[in-house]
């Protein structure tokens, strides 16, 4: 009973932490102005702008409203807006999303599971590696971001602007990853070093107590 208890935390934990990860990634605030200015909010695939004028832009194009970082309209923007870090905050972000899905997947197996006793420690061991692997590819990201975020050379006012409500989310994911991975990962280690015990205890009857002679 309590390990299924311990398994259904698990599985909230990392539902949530899943939901609050697609959340983040899918959102447009993590990185906001603080006053009304020219640039108002961006997140890892939209950028939002109020009248803005790039000033390398020498089409003097106005960007209004919010873009696909990808869009066509604003690939004179595109080396600006994504450089190679941002590219690398996208990129562990969608591997921490895609990877949280799969171990959200395999912790409601284990959770749902009616025969626990068949469950292996490998199993669950690699449930909490592949949960700990997203946390890590999210911390990559949000501190990726925090540091380069603040780049003069990046978003314009880059004193009036800070950490929206996307990046909170995502630092709290990243947190919730970490927690249910750690809590499978004992489980998973307590159930392996229970097994090997056992194991050894039953080679160690035999060798006491031998079968009587027929």
């Amino acid at each position: 009973m309590t390990t299924r208890i311990i398994n259904l935390t698990c599985l909230a934990i990392s539902f949530v932490a899943f939901v609050l990860n697609l959340t983040a990634n899918s959102s447009d605030h993590w990185w906001v102005a603080l006053k009304r200015q020219e640039f108002e909010n961006v997140g890892l695939w939209q950028i939002c702008f109020n009248h803005y004028r790039h000033r390398f832009d020498f089409y003097g194009k106005i960007y209004h409203g919010c873009w696909w970082v990808f869009s066509p309209e604003i690939r004179m923007l595109f080396s600006w807006i994504s450089q190679p870090w941002f590219q690398a905050v996208q990129a562990f972000s969608t591997l921490s999303m895609v990877s949280m899905l799969f171990a959200l997947i395999m912790t409601a197996v284990l959770a749902f599971s009616s025969e626990l006793g068949k469950v292996s420690s490998r199993y669950i061991l690699s449930t909490a590696i592949l949960t700990l692997t997203s946390g890590l590819f999210m911390a990559i990201s949000v501190i990726t971001f925090a540091v380069r975020g603040k780049d003069r050379d990046w978003m314009p006012r880059w004193q009036q602007n800070w950490y929206g409500w996307s990046y909170s989310v995502a630092v709290a994911s990243c947190f919730l990853q970490v927690i249910a991975g750690a809590i499978l990962l004992f489980e998973g280690t307590n159930m392996k070093l229970v097994k090997n015990y056992m194991e050894k205890m039953y080679i160690q009857r035999k060798r006491l107590f031998p079968p009587a002679p027929r």
